[in-house]
């Protein structure tokens, strides 16, 4: 889910952030990992599409909004409607090195 406009973000377990803490935090990860309807799911923590988390942080509040990247795969998967994975995306399938035949 993307958060388009800055929303409020509870602070987990009762924490306090300290007055003297400001700023903005900015962190990317992987935000899809599978979808939804064609049991499509990529193999690699890595492999993910791409997500960009902000957190500001202002008087010992914090506020949080998060998008998807527009890269090409990206584009590519919402146009199949995110039921498929764009083609040459992903590591692949997982090898099961056990098996010695």
């Amino acid at each position: 889910e993307e958060i388009t406009k800055w929303k409020p973000c509870p602070i987990a377990d009762g924490g306090n952030i300290p007055s003297y803490v400001e700023g903005t935090l900015i962190r990317n990860g992987g935000g899809i990992w599978t979808a939804p309807n064609n049991n499509d799911e990529f193999s690699h923590i890595f492999d993910g599409f791409a997500k960009i988390h902000s957190y500001k942080i202002h008087n010992s509040q914090v506020e949080c909004q998060s998008r998807f990247l527009q890269g090409a795969w990206y584009k590519a998967f919402l146009e199949k409607d995110k039921q498929a994975f764009p083609t040459g995306i992903g590591t692949g399938p997982v090898l099961d090195s056990t098996n010695k035949e």
